[in-house]
């Protein structure tokens, strides 16, 4: 860990670093909610779920009202992949509004709008630990791909993301 930890830090020194707010989702509650009902993000602000353990993570749209974007990161936090959520909101013009956490749990997994959802979800391959999701479209703006890595502090907002040097 230690040698992790030297690395990155001296990689840091050589490498361009981009700075983001993040909210941490960490419990069932939070991570099942996310980003759900948001209309929109600040610039450079999004969500890092913690996953219990590594494997194979999905993350779906459902009461999602905006784009995003969404990179899932090792055990190490480095991006492993990256993909586009598409929002439909005009999906969530619902029979009941779902405005909380305790709605969100008296919807069906039968019920229809829910399994489109889980058919348009994405899920990781197998070493995923954690996803950062974004406004969309940000990581190619930032430059971020796959092989960055993101370093946190779980105990604080702010989180960077390292860039790789690009080979000459």
């Amino acid at each position: 860990m230690r040698l992790l930890l030297f690395f990155l830090v001296i990689g840091a020194l050589a490498a361009e670093t981009i700075h983001l707010t993040v909210e941490h989702a960490r419990t069932e509650k939070e991570l099942k909610w996310g980003l759900m009902g948001r209309k929109s993000l600040p610039p450079d602000h999004g969500m890092l779920f913690h996953f219990p353990k590594t494997g194979r993570q999905r993350v779906w749209m459902f009461n999602c009202l905006i784009p995003l974007s969404a990179a899932f990161l090792d055990e190490k936090g480095q991006i492993i992949e990256i993909h586009q959520l598409m929002a439909y909101p005009d999906m969530m013009k619902y029979h009941h509004p779902i405005n909380s956490y305790e709605d969100l749990n008296k919807v069906s997994a039968n019920d229809p709008i829910v399994q489109f959802f889980i058919a348009e979800s994405i899920v990781s391959g197998p070493s995923a630990r954690y996803a950062l999701e974004m406004p969309l479209g940000w990581f190619a703006e930032k430059g971020v791909n796959i092989g960055d890595y993101v370093l946190w502090d779980a105990q604080y907002s702010e989180a960077k993301v390292l860039l790789r040097k690009s080979p000459n």
